[in-house]
């Protein structure tokens, strides 16, 4: 009898990631165009290093988040080990020490990286349709209660968070959200991060008192969080960017 054909193996229902996210706190003397050199740099190094999926960097929003930080940085990696060849890559170490550390306020530097799953490694970089106006980044960093940083806590308030985009698609254009566990040494403290693209300001202001948002923030995480960090960015295009990497 013929061999039954052997069954194509299944699609996977998404793709490891890791999101490395740094708040950065330009000093208050800096020149403006010093802070434009150094956006323009980050915002390059997706082109000059390999494996950074994707790189967004930008000023803060007038929103009243992000206490004293001023800037914020958030890169997509494939593995935990194309974030170190970044970390460690000559074009990323320039850029720190000669163009970053001048203008910054280096001790309050603060960093967070953790793994999540999305259906596609880059979809939140693209724009779905004539509707989008500009995209916005929200960041939140969580400082999880003593002895539940990490563990099961973590997981439920992750799994809650990134089925937001669903539950809120009729309301809010939240284009992809991840949220994971953090493993970086750089984090000052807090255990967990999300990240949410939305594609305007408006749908943030929807985000925050949406019914759904709202009832995970009730049920997972103030039960699970002693401190919590925000920061919003936009995402404009950064002018003079150096693409010729690309």
């Amino acid at each position: 009898a013929r061999a039954a054909a052997a069954a194509p193996e299944a699609a996977p229902a998404c793709v490891n990631i890791v999101e490395h996210v740094v708040l950065l706190k330009v000093n208050d003397d800096a020149p403006a165009e010093a802070v434009e050199q150094m956006l323009d740099q980050l915002y390059s190094l997706q082109y000059m290093v390999p494996n950074v999926l994707s790189l967004t960097v930008g000023e803060k929003l007038d929103n009243g988040e992000g206490e004293d930080y001023t800037h914020c940085l958030v890169a997509r990696f494939p593995s935990r080990e194309a974030l170190e060849v970044y970390a460690a890559h000559p074009e990323h170490v320039r850029v720190v020490t000669e163009v970053m550390k001048p203008i910054l306020d280096t001790d309050a530097t603060l960093a967070v990286d953790y793994e999540a799953c999305v259906e596609k490694d880059i979809e939140a970089m693209f724009k779905r349709g004539d509707d989008w106006d500009e995209g916005v980044e929200h960041v939140v960093l969580l400082k999880e209660t003593d002895g539940g940083a990490g563990g099961d806590g973590a997981a439920a308030m992750a799994e809650a968070l990134q089925a937001l985009p669903q539950r809120m698609a009729a309301d809010v254009r939240l284009l992809q959200l991840t949220a994971g566990a953090n493993f970086s040494a750089r984090s000052k403290g807090y255990t967990f991060a999300l990240v949410a693209r939305l594609a305007s300001v408006a749908d943030l202001e929807a985000y925050g008192p949406h019914p759904e948002h709202q009832a995970v923030v009730a049920g997972e995480i103030k039960p699970r969080v002693s401190g919590r960090l925000a920061f919003d960015f936009s995402l404009q295009p950064v002018e003079g960017a150096d693409t010729s990497g690309l």
